[in-house]
């Protein structure tokens, strides 16, 4: 049982007893569950993604005066009259390009890149003490060319 503690603030705080939990009984455990397989009964499929990739290409080829109709209609799936809705509102612009990045992707932004390489030479003492400085700097142009 949940003990009541009056605070100071006039606020009350819920104080659970050692062994209680705190959950609900009254909450069913497996409640999703249970409505999908009441929706499965009814007769209701779930939308695959080529179903769905099918069902945008249609939204998007069909006339203004269909989607209209699609938003009055009732017995239309939810997910038909929200994605008309907002094809028909006054930001169908973003629906467009929300509906277009679902079907074709992002398009691809490129962007140019510069910075500094440093270059780092794996050579031992030996090999630097006995080079001249000619050596030395076609070693160099080697190494910047194989990069």
């Amino acid at each position: 049982m949940v003990k009541v503690v009056k605070q100071e603030h006039w606020g009350e705080l819920h104080q659970l007893e050692p062994w209680e939990s705190g959950k609900p009984k009254w909450r069913p455990r497996n409640l999703i569950n249970e409505v999908n397989e009441r929706l499965k009964e009814k007769g209701y499929e779930v939308l695959t993604k080529a179903g769905m990739n099918d069902h945008i290409l249609y939204l998007m080829s069909i006339p203004k005066k269909e989607l209209e109709d699609m938003v009055k209609d009732e017995t239309l799936a939810y997910s038909s009259n929200v994605l008309a809705k907002r094809l028909l509102s006054e930001r169908w612009d973003t629906a467009l390009d929300n509906l277009m990045d679902r079907w074709i992707g992002k398009a691809i932004q490129r962007e140019e890149i510069k910075s500094t390489v440093e270059l780092t030479w794996n050579l031992t003492t030996a090999e630097v003490k006995d080079m001249t400085a000619e050596q030395m700097n076609e070693k160099r142009k080697t190494l910047l060319d194989n990069k």
